[in-house]
């Protein structure tokens, strides 16, 4: 049995030449040079990453569509185990096992691989057994998809479910807990207008609207994560958007001896959103990053333009093409404490909070509004060298 085990052998090779013997017949050198090209250029033109791995495991053919998926050169990959290519190890082993053992194909195994980037993504791997006309071992060959894309939108799809369920039952909780709370507050005003009441219970009345206030507030607070009004979208300049948030802080952060400063151009398309809800999520993130800046320091907003890929589609002649969508991506940057490793993938749920005061509501709402507005969300973060987070606004794209 004959098997592959360095790149010089590996199945469709680099070159850009036929093999040797194919000149040895000047009548075929033609056809068969035509048949090598096609085939090479098909191999490297893949929509998917195609690898081919030995016995071992090791990587003796990579096509670029591969290497542009990993974030590697496809010389990095040449004689690289296919175990190393794994985020985990044991995952990487199991799928090696799997594909000796069963000695046949492997459909749709999802892995999560390492990218130096992305940190990791998550792949879809068929595998299938190569042999040559005389039933040779020649390989194992991979193909590679990029299912990073799918997943985050079953993700999205499921949280939606989440957030529906979740509307209906806030509705009917707030209901309940409002009108009990209107008459607790109602029965204390009213004890509270009798004069012959002593200074002690006088302000424990009051203590006790003060509280039945704050309840009533997080209810409302509660409501807008659960049941955001439906974004009225618009085309409106972040500029604008920006500046008219920052003013409404101008004096808390002169008094918390914080400097803010904006890079926002003036030539950026007009992003189209609602333009209350987007003010109300910059607010929050600006008192955020001042929360996060209690003896002062520096807040930095920019934007500029991104384009995000939205799927594939085919035009008229049938030619697949990827599609990208026009956004306006804006950074809120601020010098303060930064935030845990442990805690980043945590912030946008509802009711997570490191703040003693705290509700854990204010970037959940944040987060729910720009899902509202069509946008994105993400946060950048390392302790003791600030937080962004980064907002993608869907834009008007000229042509």
């Amino acid at each position: 049995m004959s098997m592959l085990n360095s790149r010089h052998d590996a199945p469709f090779p680099e070159s850009e030449q036929p093999p040797a013997n194919v000149a040895e017949n000047p009548a075929n050198s033609s056809l068969l040079r035509q048949v090598f090209e096609f085939h090479r250029s098909m191999v490297q033109n893949l929509n998917s990453g195609l690898l081919t791995i030995d016995l071992a495991g090791e990587i003796i053919f990579a096509n670029k569509v591969a290497a542009r998926l990993l974030g590697l050169e496809v010389s990095d990959l040449l004689g690289k185990k296919v175990v190393d290519l794994f985020n985990k190890s044991e995952d990487g082993e199991a799928f090696l096992r799997e594909c000796t053992r069963r000695g046949q194909r492997i459909d749709e195994w999802e892995a999560q691989l390492f990218h130096p980037q992305y940190r990791q993504i998550t792949v879809g791997i068929d595998a299938a057994y190569m042999e040559d006309t005389r039933n040779s071992f020649q390989g194992i060959v991979l193909l590679l998809r990029n299912l990073t894309e799918v997943m985050e939108m079953r993700n999205q799809v499921k949280r939606m479910e989440q957030l529906a369920l979740l509307g209906e039952m806030a509705a009917g909780l707030a209901h309940e807990v409002r009108n009990p709370l209107a008459g607790i507050k109602a029965t204390a005003q009213l004890l509270e207008e009798d004069d012959e009441l002593d200074a002690m219970k006088r302000e424990t009345l009051k203590r006790l609207i003060r509280e039945v206030d704050k309840a009533n507030h997080r209810v409302s607070e509660f409501l807008k994560f659960a049941r955001p009004n439906r974004a009225k979208a618009d085309f409106h300049q972040v500029r604008e958007i920006v500046e008219n948030t920052l003013h409404f802080l101008d004096a808390k952060m002169q008094w918390q001896k914080i400097t803010a400063t904006t890079a926002v151009p003036e030539t950026l398309a007009p992003v189209f959103v609602d333009k209350t809800q987007i003010e109300q999520v910059l607010l929050n993130l600006f008192i955020n990053a001042m929360d996060a800046m209690p003896n002062g320091g520096q807040l930095h907003i920019s934007a500029k333009p991104r384009a995000i890929r939205a799927g594939k589609r085919a035009n008229r002649h049938g030619v697949v093409a990827q599609q990208q969508q026009s956004f306006i991506e804006i950074s809120v940057r601020d010098s303060g404490e930064g935030i845990a490793k442990e805690n980043l993938g945590q912030i946008f749920r509802p009711f997570f909070t490191t703040k003693i005061t705290g509700v854990g509501l204010g970037l959940a709402i944040c987060s729910r509004l720009v899902e509202e507005n069509r946008g994105k969300i993400d946060v950048l973060s390392h302790i003791g060298k600030g937080t962004t987070i980064i907002l993608a606004l869907p834009a008007f794209a000229a042509g």
